[in-house]
């Protein structure tokens, strides 16, 4: 049962490799691939009850021209329909809600079954910034010269954790297989797409083309059927010479006039994209079909002789093979164009039959779209409601649901509990006023309202696998009362605060001015953190509230003593300092803390980069260990003369963050053993000595990941424990302070 400790990444573009930053573009690309899987897989069930829908009622009907749009319809909306997002404004939202939660709960069953082929995509909601997490962090800069090794530092690690699987086995599972599979079948069919245009082009070019009869011709000595592609006409030499080739030109001049070949090549494309679903290459023989069914139609209703054409159809060979992507004269099956050359035209009954069409469709959309109902009530206005919502907000009742809550334009940051949050986003509509309190449980609410008049409605906007839900709230008295259920009631009073930080912390004022760092690690066992703030004046305050400090140690230990006995041992101090502040002041704490064993604390920093929202400000920092009492201090002559060298950064001699950064750079070498020895006086602000440790953990960090890089091609805190112990020896973090003082 350790601290659990994780490392967020440095800017990349001072081009450093970190390994962080690779898990959070590997838990990205996780995401994408299950939510593309998802995609595939609704696109497809729209294709294939499109398409049933044909089949069953328009396939054997005579509008031939409907069916062609109808079939193309099918190719477009099967694809677009599961990525449209539609918001639904109605003042009667519930007649459409139970609605959208049966079809939200039908679809999340498809979709759970799919995010199961990757594990790690579900666990990855579990816990706020999952996809940085490392199994452990096992040194920690120390506070004087120590004798203590590797061997014997305190481990800060996850209970219970378990090795990772490394390298190239670490990237597979089911989902991944699945996109691989995928992904070779697209390479397939689209190599096929290719040799057929590959063909046509080679034909072209070796035996040219004649216009006749107002068309181009391409004449061949290959056995193949007529066939026509885009304004080209390619038939077999002999072809010419038959008594009904008139007839050819006019069936293969319908195809040209009305672009069946760019039907084809959409479907042709949908079907590379969708080779997995039989029903693609249905369409795709459904559209051919009716496209020979259309220009049948019209070379008869030119004068030809009906007879004489059916005749020319029996005639032709059909055992000789045909061109996928065209338009052959004599596609199979020509019994079903002659019976459909004889047909009656389709009467009432068939239309029908059509109008299913509009019921089938407009269930597909409403089922693969995904929907956001918002309530439109009447009577009141909430046009500036989202500028007094603004910033945070404080739950005044800890057994109740939402400790802190921070509104940040249309983004809502619900902080849980001490560990984990939520991040949602909302919007009123307009006007929102509820029209009944049933969002509210009567005894929760009635005490805090004097009528409906007061209440006012905002929506979350719901992801994929959620659902929007709508939340009352009302003003009162400078509060803020919210009622996320019937039976949870929260009441929030509002803050001056700009971060979690500041909220827990009880006592940063506006002359407080944080140190930003590039480098550190969020951890999720505040609830073991007792807040310790040094303003720059150097005074303390505990847990907000001012001590004088020689008393430190004392109240450190009436704080630890409260609450859970058994966590006592393990609570831990998050140190607020203010960047002015002279380290004069924090090393005397310091020395406070080493003296009562308060050994493990972190040194909490305000991230440069936008990773962690405000409301987790309170869960990030950088872990460190003092050495114990008893450790033993080492002269630097002993040092040197154990073979190490010191890579001495004197911050008394007006060393900058940019020179100590080269020196750290060039200086900390593979497999050297060296020391730092960081030198600092009274005056140093703390915003210099902490923006130099940043330095040389940003350098670290950087030469262990260059280094797992190349040697398993992985980011550091991708490796497993034994991998990364042999990384950490070819780069220490060995470093140590002197306070020359």
């Amino acid at each position: 049962e350790h601290l659990f400790i994780k490392k967020d990444s440095s800017p990349l573009e001072k081009g450093e490799l970190k390994g962080d930053c690779e898990k959070r573009i590997n838990f990205t690309s996780k995401f994408r691939m299950i939510k593309f899987l998802i995609y595939l897989f609704e696109s497809g069930m729209c294709l294939t009850l499109l398409f049933l829908v044909y089949y069953l009622f328009l396939r054997k009907e005579t509008y031939f021209t409907f069916n062609r749009i109808y079939l193309i319809s099918i190719l477009i909306f099967s694809l677009l329909f599961p990525i449209v997002h539609l918001n639904i404004t109605s003042p009667k939202t519930k007649v459409l809600e139970g609605q959208v939660q049966e079809i939200d709960k039908f679809k999340s069953y498809y979709e759970n079954i799919i995010a199961l082929t990757d594990p790690d995509y579900l666990q990855s909601f579990s816990k706020p910034f999952q996809e940085n997490e490392t199994n452990e962090f096992d040194e920690i800069s120390g506070a004087a010269f120590s004798s203590q090794n590797n061997e014997n530092t305190t481990s800060i690690s996850v209970k219970n954790s378990i090795n990772k699987k490394t390298g190239f086995w670490d990237r597979i599972n089911l989902s991944t297989i699945l996109l691989i599979l995928y992904l070779l079948g697209i390479l397939f069919f689209a190599g096929r797409l290719f040799l057929l245009f590959r063909w046509i082009n080679q034909t072209m070019k070796k035996y040219g083309s004649t216009v006749e009869n107002g068309v181009k011709m391409v004449k061949m000595d290959e056995e193949v059927p007529p066939f026509s592609f885009f304004r080209i006409i390619f038939l077999n030499r002999e072809t010419t010479s038959l008594s009904g080739f008139g007839q050819i030109v006019a069936h293969e001049k319908v195809h040209i006039g009305q672009l069946h070949s760019i039907d084809l090549l959409l479907a042709h494309a949908i079907t590379v994209f969708q080779w997995f679903n039989p029903f693609v290459w249905f369409i795709n023989k459904a559209m051919k079909t009716n496209h020979e069914y259309i220009a049948d139609r019209n070379v008869v209703e030119q004068g030809y002789e009906l007879f004489d054409y059916q005749s020319l159809l029996l005639k032709q060979i059909i055992s000789i093979r045909s061109v996928e992507l065209v338009n052959n004269f004599n596609l199979i099956n020509i019994k079903k164009r002659i019976a459909m050359m004889t047909k009656i035209k389709s009467g009432i009954t068939a239309q029908l039959k059509a109008l299913v069409v509009i019921p089938a469709a407009i269930f597909l959309f409403f089922f693969f779209a995904e929907i956001t109902l918002a309530q439109d009530a009447v009577g009141f206005q909430n046009k500036d409601l989202t500028n007094e919502l603004q910033g945070f907000w404080k739950n005044i009742d800890d057994d109740t649901y939402g400790q802190l809550l921070n509104f940040k334009g249309n983004d809502l940051q619900i902080l849980e509990d001490i560990d984990s949050y939520r991040e949602i986003r909302y919007q009123f509509p307009v006007g929102s006023v509820s029209e009944t309190t049933e969002s509210f449980k009567e005894s929760a609410i009635s005490k805090h309202i004097n009528s409906i008049k007061e209440l006012r409605v905002f929506h979350t906007l719901p992801l994929k696998h959620g659902k929007a839900k709508s939340i009352k709230l009302v003003f009162k008295n400078d509060k803020l009362i919210i009622g996320w259920t019937q039976e949870q009631v929260s009441i929030y009073t509002k803050l001056k605060a700009k971060n979690s930080l500041e909220s827990f912390s009880k006592s940063i004022n506006d002359d407080f001015e944080p140190t930003s760092t590039s480098y550190y690690r969020i951890s999720e066992n505040s609830d073991k953190a007792f807040f310790l703030l040094m303003n720059k004046k150097g005074q303390i305050l505990l847990d907000g509230e001012l001590v004088e400090l020689e008393n430190i140690q004392n109240k450190i230990k009436e704080i630890k003593s409260k609450g859970n006995p058994f966590n006592e041992p393990k609570k831990f101090a998050v140190i607020i300092v203010d960047a002015r502040c002279e380290m004069a002041y924090v090393n005397v704490m310091f020395r406070k803390l080493r003296e009562m064993d308060q050994l493990l604390h972190i040194l909490s920093v305000k991230p440069f980069d936008e990773k962690v929202p405000e409301i987790f400000y309170h869960n990030i920092g950088i872990p460190r260990l003092f050495p114990p009492k008893d450790a033993k201090l080492i002269d630097e002559d002993e040092v040197e003369k154990s073979g190490m060298e010191i890579i001495r950064i004197d911050l008394t001699k007006g060393i900058t963050p940019e020179k100590a950064a080269s020196i750290f750079k060039n200086e900390i070498q593979k497999d050297k053993k060296y020391l730092v020895l960081y030198s600092y006086k009274n005056e140093t602000t703390y915003n210099e000595y902490l923006t130099i440790l940043d330095e040389f953990y940003q350098s670290i960090f950087a030469k262990r990941n260059k280094l797992a890089q190349e040697k398993y091609n992985l980011g550091f805190d991708d490796l497993a424990k034994a991998q990364q112990k042999a990384i950490r020896k070819s780069y220490p973090m060995a470093i140590t302070e002197k306070w020359v003082d």
